[in-house]
């Protein structure tokens, strides 16, 4: 439980948690279960705490992008299901401390997502050269989230004329070969946009770092000589990539939720259909669990 040690230790949560769900399939009534769940519990109440300090102070890369960080915050519902497998419960102290570990984690967490846009527009307003990519990176990534959400409504189509009770197996050939066709066209749009993404990144970190560069160059001797920490500098140049990666990130994701909830709800307003519901409801459990 020490928190000034910034290694986690060598057993983690994911770990000893996997080992428990494996444990409770071959053997539900194994008297470990019960350890072995507070013990997880413990663990990834530490790993949640370790992860918001860290990732709240942006020294340590590990955890500077925030994604182990939002890993873990995903921890405490596969917590609960596998307690629940094994026919446990975790003691409510640690569910308490963990929830509220849970909201300080997700404070932090948006905070960083919030200051990521910002970050982002920094540097489209440094490499306003490169905006036609990022303007094509988006529009390819609206492209395949677009046609990934239509994809929902030609499997919950396929699902429906099965159902059907009408002896005609036409309706069935027609779902399943538009839904071939658009998950076809979906696969090709999403290669295409992880080529974009990458080539936007390098496009603009190279821009960015030129300038970046110029201006260290242009300093004199007495500037450099007054540095401490001088190679922390180059580092975050060279560095740029993985940073501007993950501030285009997060807008990113803002435009593809807004896209897939504005089809879905064009699609439920044109047709009711019980399967829809329930694609459309599976598609988003799966975000949130």
């Amino acid at each position: 439980d020490d928190l000034d040690d910034s290694d986690i230790g060598q057993i983690e949560f994911e770990t000893l948690a996997t080992k428990c769900e494996e444990l409770a399939k071959i053997r539900p009534a194994a008297a470990e279960l019960k350890a072995g769940i507070e013990w997880s519990a413990r663990l990834l109440l530490r790993e949640l705490r370790l992860a918001t300090r860290k990732t709240e102070r942006q020294k340590d890369s590990r955890y500077s992008d925030g994604g182990k960080l939002q890993r873990l915050l995903d921890m405490p519902l596969a917590l609960d299901a596998i307690a629940k497998s094994a026919g446990q419960t975790v003691p409510s102290d640690l569910r308490a401390d963990i929830r509220e570990a849970y909201k300080q984690g997700y404070g932090v967490r948006s905070a960083q997502q919030r200051k990521d846009v910002v970050k982002a527009l920094k540097m489209l307003l440094m490499a306003r050269e490169t905006m036609h990519w990022v303007l094509f990176s988006n529009m390819t990534s609206t492209f395949a989230c677009t046609l990934s959400t239509f994809a929902l409504h030609y499997r919950a189509e396929v699902l429906q004329t099965l159902r059907a009770a009408s002896g005609s197996r036409r309706p069935f050939y027609r779902a399943i070969a538009a839904m071939m066709l658009v998950e076809l066209i979906g696969a090709l749009a999403r290669t295409l946009e992880s080529q974009v993404r990458t080539r936007v990144s390098k496009i603009m970190a190279t821009s960015i770092q030129v300038r970046l560069f110029m201006s260290f160059i242009s300093k004199d001797m007495v500037w450099w000589s007054q540095q401490k920490n001088h190679w922390e500098n180059i580092s975050m140049v060279m560095g740029l990539p993985m940073h501007i990666e993950s501030a285009l990130e997060t807008p990113r994701m803002f435009i593809d939720a807004i896209t897939r909830v504005t089809i879905q709800a064009g699609l439920v307003r044109a047709k009711s259909s019980k399967m829809l519901y329930a694609m459309i409801a599976l598609h988003w459990a799966r975000f949130m669990l």
